[in-house]
């Protein structure tokens, strides 16, 4: 049975808009948490795009003097593959009933903790949603009256656009209960218009703002990033992916049985894969299955000066993603100069198409794919090489980390 959170009343330091309030600008945030949930040890922190975009976020409020802190929900507490925290972090362990291996509820004593030391300018940025915990971390929020932000990070979007069954019943436990607590949130963020709409069928009434990502930070890089790379004339071409092997979210059977539909109809790509978590295995056997073995290439993560030496050597990026906030991988392989394939549940596709900065692949299916594919392979050396200029300058466009945090700030103290 589905039971409806009963949602409490605002709190004694519930932000309210009086005339006593200096204006969003001049106010200065006490205090920013960053909270994102990790329900899985599959992935290192550093590999999830979701906590990268808090982490970044965290950093860039810290170096603008505001105090700021990554507050981590874990299932696995001990074993939390953070790797370096760039800001303060708490690791606070998942601790309450469970369905099918879902926590619903968190104990007092993490809610106690998570809210502990809140003053009344405190403000809670959540990265994550169709999560059952955001409900008691929501009311929990708006029992002590801390104001609270809801960044969805995609987690909708093949919910609205996909028919089925189990798709259905997930569509009714958005409306029946994660609702409210987007309608309770001082804003939710999308990171694109388009994720601005679903939410909005979701959640009518939340007050939806649309952010984007951003892939590069100029106070802390120095400098406006540069392409790594120009598009050659040599074959085959080389098509990457770099991100989590999570199959059904980032579309990994897509990817393998389009490209062997592209093998097949002529094509003469390779394709590399680097990635985290156990579905590596799976992933590749199903390489086997399709007979791919020589021209496919599975690997583990690459981070740093391995992902730049990887997007060096591709001629294209492939996203086939179901569903997707805005991907941090795609973003910055488009910043180092490499044209996009990309599908709707990317949020990328109508800028990629718009500013020609790749190829856009229609609909999350093996055929879809294999088209831009071929699209891809029959491009002039020319050609590439503009979309390659588009791609970096798509993002550059989005704007850096510093000027996302700046604006995110100013909608924290409206």
């Amino acid at each position: 049975m589905m039971i409806r959170p009963a949602w409490p009343e605002a709190g004694p330091h519930q932000r309210t808009r009086t005339s006593e309030q200096p204006p969003a600008a001049t106010r200065r945030l006490v205090e920013v948490r960053h909270l994102v949930f990790d329900t899985s040890d599959a992935h290192p922190s550093e590999a999830n795009g979701v906590h990268r975009v808090a982490r970044h976020l965290a950093v860039e409020q810290a170096a603008a003097g505001h105090d700021t802190r990554l507050v981590i929900l874990s299932a696995v507490p001990e074993g939390a593959r953070t790797g370096r925290l760039e800001v303060p972090s708490q690791i606070l362990p998942i601790v309450g009933p469970s369905v099918r291996g879902k926590h619903y509820r968190l104990a007092p004593e993490i809610l106690e903790t998570l809210v502990a030391g809140a003053e009344r300018r405190t403000f809670f940025h959540i990265h994550g949603a169709r999560e059952p915990l955001l409900l008691p971390v929501c009311r929990a929020l708006n029992r002590a009256g801390i104001p609270y932000a809801v960044t969805v990070h995609g987690r909708y979007s093949h919910l609205v656009e996909m028919p089925g069954l189990r798709r259905g019943l997930s569509r009714l436990y958005l409306h029946l209960c994660e609702r409210r607590a987007l309608e309770r949130a001082q804003f939710v963020q999308a990171v694109s218009e388009r994720e601005r709409m679903i939410i909005a069928r979701i959640a009518p009434a939340s007050r939806i703002k649309v952010v984007p990502n951003a892939a590069f930070s100029l106070a802390l890089d120095g400098r406006l990033p540069v392409p790594l790379r120009r598009a050659s004339s040599r074959a085959p071409l080389r098509f990457g992916y770099l991100g989590r092997y999570a199959i059904e979210h980032k579309g990994l059977d897509i990817l393998l049985r389009g490209f062997a539909r592209y093998r097949r109809q002529g094509g003469t790509g390779e394709l590399e894969l680097f990635g985290t978590g156990p579905a590596r295995k799976e992933i590749a056997d199903l390489a086997r299955e399709l007979d791919l073995g020589s021209c496919v290439r599975i690997g583990a993560a690459l981070f740093g000066d391995g992902k730049a030496r990887a997007f060096g050597r591709w001629d294209y990026f492939v996203q086939p993603s179901r569903y997707e906030g805005s991907p941090i991988g795609a973003l910055e392989a488009a910043l180092s100069g490499l044209p996009l394939l990309v599908t709707p549940g990317t949020g990328l596709l109508e800028d990629v198409e718009r500013l020609g900065a790749g190829i856009p692949v229609r609909h999350p299916s093996a055929e879809s794919l294999a088209a831009a594919l071929m699209a891809a392979e029959r491009a002039s050396p020319a050609d590439r090489n503009l979309m390659s200029r588009h791609a970096h300058e798509m993002v550059i466009g989005f704007g850096d980390w510093g000027e996302i945090s700046s604006r995110l700030l100013g909608l924290y103290g409206s």
